[in-house]
Formats: structure tokens, sequence, C-alpha cells
């Protein structure tokens, strides 16, 4: 048994005007929400990498590697929520190969 609560907020504005801002709350429930909020207006590319490792009974390996190119010709705002359950491992990579399995919970 073990306590393991991570909560993690970072935020991103370059000259182009675009914002990023990523909260991560994990519990040892080995679910976490990410709440993503994006406002832009030009073209852009961004590599965002998120790896996880921790042990509960076993051993789980997070890793998320995304890469992102938006053409946007006007302003838009989105906003997302998801609520992650990872019961194996996931691993997410450029080329779109992955092994996971996850429930999702969309609000």
């Amino acid at each position: 048994t073990y306590t393991y609560t991570h909560i993690h907020t970072r935020a991103h504005i370059d000259t182009h005007p675009h914002a990023h801002t990523y909260t991560y709350i994990h519990a040892p429930t080995h679910a976490f929400t990410h709440t993503r909020t994006h406002t832009h207006m030009n073209t852009f590319t961004y590599v965002h990498t998120h790896t996880l490792l921790h042990t509960h009974s076993h051993t789980h390996a997070h890793i998320h590697t995304h890469k992102h190119t938006h053409t946007c010709k006007r302003i838009y705002t989105h906003t997302r929520t998801l609520t992650h359950v990872h019961t194996c491992t996931h691993t997410h990579s450029p080329t779109h190969a992955f092994t996971h399995a996850r429930e999702h919970t969309h609000t």
C-alpha cells in the first residue's frame, strides 16, 4: 500500500498567440485528470512528452509522446477534459504504434 499524489501544472506562452495549460492529478487509484485549454491563431508545432513510472502491486510504465502540427486561420478556443484509468503499459510514439488498455470518461 502506498500513497501517491502528483499535481503538475504547466503553462506555455510564446510569441505566437497560443497558450497551453496542462493539469495532472495522479492518485493511488492510477487515474489522472488532464485538462487542456488551447487558444491560438498561427501555425506551430510542439512536442509534449509525459512519462510516469510507479509501482503498485506491479510496475506500470506510462510513456506519452505527442507531436501535433496545427494550421489555424482564425482564433479559436478549445477545452477538453479527460479522465484516464490505465490498466497496462501504454506507449504512444510519433509512429502511432501503441499498446494500451484504458477507460475514458469524457466530460
